[in-house]
């Protein structure tokens, strides 16, 4: 191992090297790509960020929203204190749960199919959740959004 402000050497038996003995970095990483490809990666590269993101957006305030909003659900539906603590802890306790068993299925059917189909069934599941007619079916629904 080198210290700073010493030469490198490359073998036991190889005179020591020194900085200006290496090749340019620019001579190393070879000409840029600005090619077709180069720029088709480019966008599906800031498509998968931008849809990353929207999710874990939108997911986080799913999960936070009816911490706010508890008051008024639990008026709603005229529920009681177990009812309103189900429905805070439901999306915890299955999202904790299906964490390891989901990243298992991710392993084997592929990460990219996975994550569009938990985003789909977030999804539907966030959408029956408005039309949910009673607090057990909340709680229901919010075990299916994890």
């Amino acid at each position: 191992m080198t210290r700073p402000g010493e030469p490198d050497r490359d073998q036991p038996g190889e005179p020591a090297r020194q900085e200006s003995d290496r090749p340019a970095r620019e001579e190393q990483e070879g000409p840029a790509l600005d090619g077709p490809d180069e720029r088709a990666q480019l966008r599906y590269a800031w498509r998968v960020l931008s849809v990353v993101g929207l999710a874990s957006i939108l997911i986080a305030l799913g999960s936070s929203s009816l911490n706010v909003a508890l008051p008024e659900v639990v008026r709603h539906f005229g529920a009681g204190a177990a009812a309103a603590s189900w429905m805070l802890l439901s999306f915890m306790l299955a999202n904790t749960v299906l964490m390891v068993v989901f990243g298992r299925l991710a392993d084997m059917f592929g990460r990219r199919a996975m994550y569009l189909w938990g985003l789909a069934t977030y999804t539907g599941a966030s959408l029956l959740l408005g039309f949910a007619p009673g607090e057990w079916h909340v709680v229901a629904l919010r075990c299916w959004l994890s």
